[in-house]
Protein backbone atom coordinates (compact mmCIF):
# COMPACT_ATOMS: atom_id res chain seq x y z
CA UNK A 1 0.00 0.00 0.00
CA UNK A 2 1.36 3.48 -1.07
CA UNK A 3 1.52 5.68 1.63
CA UNK A 4 0.61 9.34 -0.50
CA UNK A 5 1.80 12.79 -0.02
CA UNK A 6 -1.67 13.75 0.42
CA UNK A 7 -2.61 11.62 3.18
CA UNK A 8 1.11 12.77 4.45
CA UNK A 9 -0.21 16.54 4.45
CA UNK A 10 -3.66 15.24 6.07
CA UNK A 11 -1.80 13.99 8.93
CA UNK A 12 0.55 17.45 9.00
CA UNK A 13 -2.72 19.24 9.31
CA UNK A 14 -4.17 17.05 12.25
CA UNK A 15 -0.82 17.24 14.70
CA UNK A 16 1.40 20.35 12.99
CA UNK A 17 4.28 19.86 10.83
CA UNK A 18 6.67 19.41 13.93
CA UNK A 19 4.98 16.18 15.15
CA UNK A 20 4.95 14.03 11.69
CA UNK A 21 8.03 13.15 10.02
CA UNK A 22 9.06 11.08 7.04
CA UNK A 23 12.52 12.01 7.28
CA UNK A 24 14.56 8.48 7.03
CA UNK A 25 16.84 9.17 9.66
CA UNK A 26 13.73 9.60 11.65
CA UNK A 27 11.87 6.43 10.41
CA UNK A 28 15.03 4.53 10.50
CA UNK A 29 15.33 5.18 13.72
CA UNK A 30 12.35 3.46 15.07
CA UNK A 31 13.26 0.37 13.30
CA UNK A 32 16.08 -0.04 16.14
CA UNK A 33 14.10 -1.79 18.99
CA UNK A 34 14.77 -4.70 21.45
CA UNK A 35 13.82 -7.31 19.05
CA UNK A 36 14.33 -6.02 15.87
CA UNK A 37 17.68 -7.65 15.04
CA UNK A 38 15.87 -11.41 15.31
CA UNK A 39 13.69 -10.56 12.66
CA UNK A 40 14.81 -11.97 9.17
CA UNK A 41 15.87 -9.07 7.23
CA UNK A 42 13.20 -9.94 4.51
CA UNK A 43 11.11 -8.58 7.11
CA UNK A 44 12.78 -6.04 8.14
CA UNK A 45 10.57 -2.69 6.86
CA UNK A 46 10.67 0.91 7.56
CA UNK A 47 8.32 3.29 8.83
CA UNK A 48 6.94 5.29 6.06
CA UNK A 49 6.70 8.32 8.30
CA UNK A 50 5.65 8.41 12.60
CA UNK A 51 3.49 10.63 13.93
CA UNK A 52 3.37 12.02 17.89
CA UNK A 53 -0.01 13.08 18.14
CA UNK A 54 -1.04 14.81 22.10
CA UNK A 55 -4.43 13.89 22.78
CA UNK A 56 -6.91 10.96 22.07
CA UNK A 57 -8.92 13.52 19.83
CA UNK A 58 -5.88 14.14 17.26
CA UNK A 59 -5.54 9.67 17.63
CA UNK A 60 -9.25 9.28 16.73
CA UNK A 61 -8.39 11.76 13.74
CA UNK A 62 -5.47 9.82 13.15
CA UNK A 63 -6.55 6.65 12.14
CA UNK A 64 -9.70 7.74 10.66
CA UNK A 65 -7.31 9.98 8.03
CA UNK A 66 -5.82 6.24 8.10
CA UNK A 67 -8.99 4.08 6.95
CA UNK A 68 -9.66 7.41 4.02
CA UNK A 69 -6.43 6.97 2.10
CA UNK A 70 -6.22 3.45 3.04
CA UNK A 71 -2.11 2.85 5.19
CA UNK A 72 -1.90 0.78 7.99
CA UNK A 73 -0.85 1.95 11.17
CA UNK A 74 0.78 0.78 14.48
CA UNK A 75 0.13 2.30 17.73
CA UNK A 76 3.15 1.35 19.62
CA UNK A 77 4.03 2.44 23.08
CA UNK A 78 7.51 2.53 24.19
CA UNK A 79 8.28 0.87 21.07
CA UNK A 80 9.57 -2.10 22.63
CA UNK A 81 8.24 -5.54 21.39
CA UNK A 82 7.96 -7.08 17.90
CA UNK A 83 4.81 -5.96 17.02
CA UNK A 84 6.11 -2.56 16.83
CA UNK A 85 7.81 -3.38 13.79
CA UNK A 86 6.20 -2.64 10.54
CA UNK A 87 4.97 -6.15 8.74
CA UNK A 88 5.31 -4.09 5.45
CA UNK A 89 6.09 -1.21 3.44
CA UNK A 90 3.94 2.10 3.79
CA UNK A 91 2.96 1.67 7.53
CA UNK A 92 2.58 4.71 10.20
CA UNK A 93 3.83 4.38 13.59
CA UNK A 94 1.97 6.56 16.32
CA UNK A 95 4.17 7.35 18.69
CA UNK A 96 2.58 8.66 22.04
CA UNK A 97 5.58 10.67 23.88
CA UNK A 98 3.84 13.21 24.26
CA UNK A 99 0.38 11.66 25.48
CA UNK A 100 2.85 11.46 29.10
CA UNK A 101 -0.04 12.88 31.39
CA UNK A 102 -0.11 11.14 34.70
CA UNK A 103 -3.60 12.47 35.53
CA UNK A 104 -4.35 11.68 38.98
CA UNK A 105 -3.20 9.02 41.79
CA UNK A 106 -5.78 7.87 44.78
CA UNK A 107 -4.12 7.39 47.54
CA UNK A 108 -7.42 6.35 49.28
CA UNK A 109 -8.14 3.24 46.76
CA UNK A 110 -4.32 2.37 45.36
CA UNK A 111 -5.14 3.22 41.66
CA UNK A 112 -3.85 6.10 39.18
CA UNK A 113 -5.45 7.61 35.88
CA UNK A 114 -2.33 7.69 33.12
CA UNK A 115 -1.97 8.38 29.54
CA UNK A 116 -0.42 5.87 27.32
CA UNK A 117 2.83 7.01 27.46
CA UNK A 118 3.37 7.58 31.27
CA UNK A 119 6.32 4.80 32.28
CA UNK A 120 6.75 2.82 35.36
CA UNK A 121 9.55 5.32 36.49
CA UNK A 122 7.28 8.44 36.19
CA UNK A 123 4.44 6.94 38.05
CA UNK A 124 6.81 5.58 40.31
CA UNK A 125 8.25 8.86 40.78
CA UNK A 126 4.58 10.12 42.08
CA UNK A 127 3.71 7.17 44.11
CA UNK A 128 6.71 7.10 46.46
CA UNK A 129 5.53 11.25 47.49
CA UNK A 130 2.44 9.90 48.84
CA UNK A 131 4.00 6.38 50.33
CA UNK A 132 3.06 4.33 47.59
CA UNK A 133 4.87 1.56 45.67
CA UNK A 134 3.96 -0.51 42.54
CA UNK A 135 5.27 -3.64 41.20
CA UNK A 136 7.94 -2.80 38.18
CA UNK A 137 8.19 -4.85 35.22
CA UNK A 138 10.55 -7.56 33.69
CA UNK A 139 10.50 -4.96 31.07
CA UNK A 140 11.62 -2.61 33.86
CA UNK A 141 10.68 0.72 34.52
CA UNK A 142 11.58 2.59 31.19
CA UNK A 143 8.31 0.94 29.39
CA UNK A 144 4.82 1.88 29.35
CA UNK A 145 2.55 1.33 32.36
CA UNK A 146 -0.18 0.82 30.09
CA UNK A 147 1.26 -1.26 27.60
CA UNK A 148 2.91 -3.80 29.83
CA UNK A 149 -0.28 -4.21 31.79
CA UNK A 150 -2.23 -4.80 28.95
CA UNK A 151 0.41 -7.37 27.64
CA UNK A 152 0.70 -9.04 31.36
CA UNK A 153 2.38 -7.11 33.69
CA UNK A 154 5.04 -9.48 35.04
CA UNK A 155 6.65 -8.01 38.56
CA UNK A 156 8.50 -8.87 41.62
CA UNK A 157 5.41 -8.37 43.71
CA UNK A 158 2.95 -10.41 41.75
CA UNK A 159 2.48 -12.83 44.55
CA UNK A 160 0.70 -10.07 46.11
CA UNK A 161 -0.70 -7.61 43.49
CA UNK A 162 -1.65 -10.57 40.85
CA UNK A 163 -0.58 -10.03 37.38
CA UNK A 164 -0.93 -6.10 36.60
CA UNK A 165 -3.50 -6.62 33.30
CA UNK A 166 -5.96 -8.51 36.20
CA UNK A 167 -5.42 -5.02 37.89
CA UNK A 168 -6.95 -3.04 35.08
CA UNK A 169 -10.03 -1.29 36.16
CA UNK A 170 -11.48 1.68 33.67
CA UNK A 171 -9.70 2.09 30.29
CA UNK A 172 -10.62 4.91 27.69
CA UNK A 173 -9.14 3.26 23.76
CA UNK A 174 -9.48 4.04 20.32
CA UNK A 175 -10.69 1.54 18.06
CA UNK A 176 -9.31 0.79 14.59
CA UNK A 177 -12.49 2.68 13.09
CA UNK A 178 -11.61 6.17 14.82
CA UNK A 179 -14.20 5.54 17.52
CA UNK A 180 -14.06 5.69 21.64
CA UNK A 181 -14.49 2.65 23.99
CA UNK A 182 -14.66 3.44 27.49
CA UNK A 183 -14.91 -0.26 29.56
CA UNK A 184 -15.40 -0.37 33.26
CA UNK A 185 -16.84 2.56 35.26
CA UNK A 186 -15.58 4.99 32.44
CA UNK A 187 -19.00 3.83 30.56
CA UNK A 188 -20.97 5.23 33.28
CA UNK A 189 -21.65 9.66 33.04
CA UNK A 190 -19.29 10.84 35.43
CA UNK A 191 -18.70 7.33 37.32
CA UNK A 192 -14.97 7.84 37.82
CA UNK A 193 -12.25 5.10 36.97
CA UNK A 194 -12.63 2.42 40.18
CA UNK A 195 -14.22 -0.13 38.99
CA UNK A 196 -13.60 -2.94 36.06
CA UNK A 197 -16.09 -4.87 36.29
CA UNK A 198 -19.29 -2.82 34.86
CA UNK A 199 -21.45 -2.21 33.73
CA UNK A 200 -22.42 -4.71 31.34
CA UNK A 201 -20.56 -7.58 29.86
CA UNK A 202 -16.12 -7.29 31.09
CA UNK A 203 -14.62 -5.56 27.19
CA UNK A 204 -11.39 -5.74 29.50
CA UNK A 205 -10.26 -8.84 27.85
CA UNK A 206 -10.36 -7.81 24.54
CA UNK A 207 -7.48 -5.92 25.12
CA UNK A 208 -5.78 -7.90 27.53
CA UNK A 209 -2.22 -10.22 26.14
CA UNK A 210 -3.07 -8.93 22.34
CA UNK A 211 0.12 -6.30 22.30
CA UNK A 212 -2.48 -3.54 20.93
CA UNK A 213 -3.93 -5.22 18.17
CA UNK A 214 -7.58 -4.85 19.51
CA UNK A 215 -7.48 -1.03 19.98
CA UNK A 216 -5.21 2.17 19.95
CA UNK A 217 -4.11 4.50 22.81
CA UNK A 218 -5.96 6.65 25.28
CA UNK A 219 -5.54 5.70 29.29
CA UNK A 220 -5.82 3.60 32.06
Amino acid sequence: MVFSRLAYQTLANIVGQDYVSDDPAVTQAYTKNFWFESIPKERQHRPAAIILPESVEEVQAIIRTANRYEFPFIPVGTNLWTTCIPAGPGYVLIDPKRMDKLIEIDEKNMYATVECYVTYAQLQAEANKKGLTLGIPSAMAQVSVLANHLFCGITAINHWTGYAQKNILAVETVLPDGEILEIGSRGLPNAGNFWGEGPGPDLRGLLRGLWGHMGGMGMV
